[in-house]
């Protein structure tokens, strides 16, 4: 099978992308898995990319395990990229830097389902003397939606929070306990990244794909 069988025009023309960054913008159901395949199919044979320098993260496990089941089918012995979730990435880059961060409790370790639940959120409901705990729920969104919004990298974000005595518990609790949370680890990267020259990621990376988002050349820009 070709590359581009079956592509629709706009499919096709993603997936031979030549330049430098590409964003990609679509709903669900617009063939974004399909495409996101044929890209590496493309870059691997019509490109001669090596494989194993290609990186594809998806936002959940069931659409990291139909790509590479995808990908292994169409390209059989012509090696395997990297496939993975956008967070199992993002801890094991942590993981392997771990000695040289800073600022996350240590050991690193990453609060499950149930420990958010049970412990996290009902413990800030009673330090904030909330009503509900899904007000304390609401509260680690709305911190979550700044990680991944980058409004907490602004310079006034703290001093202009809505909810600085959140925080101040949140922070002192996570202090005790000694947990990151699952929503924060792209954006701990992210700043790991940017603050120390001497992070090291698990491989070269000349092509970075995903859902969303098409990046080569070693370079992220999210879409």
């Amino acid at each position: 099978m070709s590359w581009d069988d079956s592509l629709l025009t706009n499919q096709r023309t993603a997936a031979a992308h030549a330049g430098t960054h590409a964003r990609l913008l679509a709903g669900p159901g617009t063939g974004k898995t399909l495409t996101l395949t044929r890209r590496i199919c493309f870059l691997v044979i019509e490109n001669n990319v090596s494989a194993e320098s290609i990186l594809a993260l998806t936002f959940t496990r069931a659409a990291a395990r139909e790509l590479r089941q995808r990908v292994d089918r169409e390209l059989d012995e012509g090696g395997s990229p990297r496939i993975s979730t956008l967070h199992s990435f993002a801890l094991r880059q942590l993981l392997r830097n771990v000695t040289k961060i800073t600022e996350l409790p240590q050991p690193l370790r990453i609060a499950d389902d149930w420990e958010e639940r049970n412990i996290v959120h009902e413990d800030l409901k009673s330090m904030l003397s909330l009503a509900r705990i899904s007000e304390a729920h609401d509260l680690l969104n709305e911190l979550s939606a700044d990680w991944q919004s980058l409004t907490a990298d602004e310079a006034d974000w703290e001093t202009h929070h809505p909810h600085p005595q959140f925080l101040g518990a949140w922070r002192e609790h996570r202090e005790i306990y000694g947990y990151t949370l699952r929503s924060e680890l792209v954006y701990r990267l992210k700043k790991a990244l940017e603050q120390r020259g001497d992070f090291e990621l698990e491989a070269p990376i000349e092509y970075l794909l995903g859902s969303g988002l098409i990046t080569s050349r070693g370079e992220w820009q999210q879409g």
